[in-house]
């Protein structure tokens, strides 16, 4: 759509919508309900006077494609000289290398280092790794926080705008889509006729940062594991834990749908 929103309109201290940037110049946008769903770099939440809570990981993730051959399949989780999972895209492996904060930078020694590591935990990258290129790795600065209030008159925030989430796991998408569905029950009906109250909002958090919660403290115990992986820079044992979920199928099966729907799956109504 080309069209950024860039500051929120105000009614008072009420929000009513956002003044968005388009190519042919500023345009006001108004509602009954803003939702903040930018991410963790959200540029309005500031402006709502919505600060998060939370530190900085002692982690990066260095993200980049790597060509998938036809029916090839690798390892999710790889660790030893740090860390690297690998997600099937069909035809690319999304790859993702645990690394020391601070360590990545940018230049032809770091992309060096990069193949080196990756290569050594997973063989079969090695070759493919000979055409990653600097402009290919995008540098995930990773850290966990969350919003004590959601909520604004006016205003609610959402997904990683609510709750910063790790990449460990992959769950952060998830728990914002289920952000979304719950939102959606709860303010559709209330939308068509009139602005929601803020107790509705507060609702909608009360029913969602549980969740978010205890996916983020999962998440923390395993930044603990992966934090002593990167700085190690060498192999460490897989926790017994782990250990224990890779051999028993009921336990793939339990973290698996834990990973996809979270500890309160939300459903759309009508």
């Amino acid at each position: 759509m080309r069209c950024d929103a860039i500051a929120l309109l105000r009614d008072g201290e009420r929000v009513v919508g956002v003044v968005a940037d388009t190519p042919e110049g500023p345009v006001e946008l108004r509602a009954r309900l803003t939702v903040l769903a930018d991410g963790r770099d959200s540029r309005l939440r500031a402006d709502a006077g919505l600060e998060p809570v939370g530190a900085p990981s002692a982690i990066d993730v260095l993200w980049f494609r790597v060509p998938r051959e036809p029916g090839e399949s690798v390892t999710f989780m790889q660790l030893g000289d740090g860390a690297l999972l690998s997600i099937d895209r069909g035809d690319f492996f999304q790859a993702a290398h645990i690394v020391r904060r601070g360590a990545w930078r940018g230049d032809e020694a770091s992309l060096a280092a990069l193949r080196r590591r990756v290569g050594a935990l997973e063989p079969s990258f090695a070759a493919r790794l000979a055409g990653l290129r600097l402009d290919d790795v995008r540098v995930l600065r990773v850290r966990i926080d969350r919003l004590p209030r959601w909520h604004r008159d006016g205003l609610l925030a959402i997904g990683d705008a609510a709750h910063a989430m790790s990449p460990a796991g992959g769950v952060g998408i998830n728990l914002a889509i289920q952000d979304a569905v719950a939102a959606a029950n709860a303010l559709g009906p209330r939308l068509a006729s009139a602005r929601p109250s803020e107790a509705l909002l507060h609702r909608i958090q009360r029913r969602r940062e549980p969740p978010a919660l205890i996916v983020q403290a999962v998440q923390r115990r395993l930044e603990t594991m992966l934090v002593r992986v990167a700085e190690r820079g060498a192999r460490v044992p897989v926790p017994l834990p782990l250990r224990v979920v890779q051999r028993v199928p009921a336990l793939r099966h339990l973290l698996g749908r834990f990973i996809g729907l979270g500890p309160r799956p939300e459903h759309a109504t009508r």
